[in-house]
C-alpha cells in the first residue's frame, strides 16, 4: 500500500512539474554559423570590454563613468549570448529529473 501511495504521488508530480515543449526557430544566419565565427565574435566583444574599462580609468565625470558603465553591463550580456548560443547545451525538465532520480532509488 505504501508503495502504491508513493508511485502514484511521484507520478502526479511528474505530471505537475513537467515543463511543456515549445518550439524556437532561430533564424537562419545562427544556425549557419561555426564555432570559429563565435569566437571571433566572442574576441571583438572582449576587445570592446577592454577599451571600455580603460575609458573607464580615463574618465573625468560621475556622469561619463556611469554611462560607460552602463554600456559595459550591455556587451558583457551580449558576451553571455553569445557564448549561450555557441554552447547549445542539453535541458532538463524538473518532470524528468524527478523520473531519473526515482529510478536511480530503486535501483
Amino acid at each position: 500500500m505504501y508503495i502504491k501511495k508513493v508511485f502514484t504521488t511521484a507520478i502526479i508530480t511528474l505530471f505537475c512539474l513537467s515543463a511543456s515543449f515549445a518550439s524556437v526557430d532561430l533564424p537562419k544566419n545562427d544556425v549557419e554559423k561555426t564555432a570559429a565565427e563565435y569566437e571571433a565574435i566572442i574576441d571583438g566583444l572582449k576587445i570592446k570590454v577592454d577599451s571600455l574599462a580603460e575609458a573607464k580609468k580615463n574618465a573625468n565625470s560621475v556622469e561619463e563613468r556611469r554611462a560607460i558603465n552602463k554600456e559595459l553591463r550591455e556587451v558583457k550580456r551580449e558576451v553571455k549570448e553569445v557564448k549561450r548560443r555557441a554552447g547549445g547545451g542539453i535541458y532538463i525538465s524538473v518532470g524528468a529529473l524527478l523520473v531519473i532520480i526515482i529510478i536511480l532509488l530503486l535501483i
